[in-house]
């Protein structure tokens, strides 16, 4: 989404100083410029630089666009926005994609609409869920797509490797079956216990590229 990579790109110093700042107030006595020079001069940063410095982060692998490491950039109540070095960034609404901006391929918004709480952090026995999904991008052209979504999780958790941990997470299966004809899947990876999301790989749309995001330190 352009506007939210502009957004993020008017707030340069407070996008990527300010979380900066905030891991060496309060986790480090390391002096801030070795924070922004590690962050500018590195894709991914080492894991024990991440575990002892950074503020929370994903690694992101896509299709369209080489693999990048994010940190958290703004949040809000049910968004958070993340920001690479290489001015490439996206949004996550209740922990799913929103929007990208800096790809080839733009997500410009998700809609998914359903009753109650967001259906992948209901319990196992409020599943499977049912609900619609609205897909807004721009391919080539401005483009939009509605689809009807099935959500399926496992009932016994899976051991996952993250970038910084190996964790216990409860693998779900979301179908979209779209106004076209084609159908998507997209696999989430939830904690049991909170249904917090810590891995997910979703396309957005039919013919969407992959987008694959993990927690490398969760928020």
């Amino acid at each position: 989404m352009a506007r939210l990579l502009a957004f993020l790109r008017t707030r340069h110093l407070s996008v990527l100083i300010f979380p900066l700042l905030s891991a060496c107030s309060s986790t480090s006595t390391a002096p801030l410029g070795s924070y922004v020079w590690h962050f500018f001069s590195s894709d991914t940063p080492s894991s024990e630089y991440i575990s002892n410095h950074m503020s929370p982060s994903v690694v992101v692998k896509s299709t369209d666009n080489a693999n990048n490491f994010y940190l958290l950039a703004l949040r809000s109540a049910e968004n958070t926005y993340w920001q690479s070095s290489k001015n490439t960034a996206f949004m996550l609404h209740n922990e799913r994609l929103a929007s990208t901006g800096g790809f080839k391929h733009e997500l410009l918004s998700t809609r998914y609409l359903y009753d109650g709480i967001p259906p992948w952090q209901r319990s196992l026995d409020e599943l499977p869920a049912y609900y619609q999904v609205e897909a807004y991008y721009q391919d080539m052209l401005y483009q939009a797509s509605k689809g009807k979504a099935t959500l399926r999780c496992k009932s016994t958790p899976e051991h996952v490797n993250l970038p910084l941990t190996n964790m216990l997470l409860t693998p779900c299966i979301e179908k979209i079956e779209w106004a076209n004809g084609e159908n998507t899947y997209n696999y989430l990876w939830r904690e049991p216990r909170t249904s917090h999301i810590r891995q997910a790989e979703e396309t957005p749309w039919p013919g969407a590229p992959t987008f694959i995001w993990k927690a490398a330190k969760p928020w």
